[in-house]
């Protein structure tokens, strides 16, 4: 739900300030990926096989 009110914003703001915002999008999607990867490890602190169901 953050990731969805973050695009919302950012096209907000690109929208006021008169920017491109898909080229922002094309910049700021692949770190958003890296930090949810960080975020996952982070979580767990190491890594695990077990499945949750």
């Amino acid at each position: 739900m953050k990731i969805i009110g973050g695009v919302i914003t950012g096209y907000g703001y690109c929208k006021t300030k008169g920017l491109d915002f898909l080229a922002y999008l094309d910049l700021i999607v692949p770190v958003i990926a890296l930090a949810q990867g960080f975020g996952r490890i982070g979580c767990f602190g190491r890594e695990t096989d077990s499945v949750l169901e």
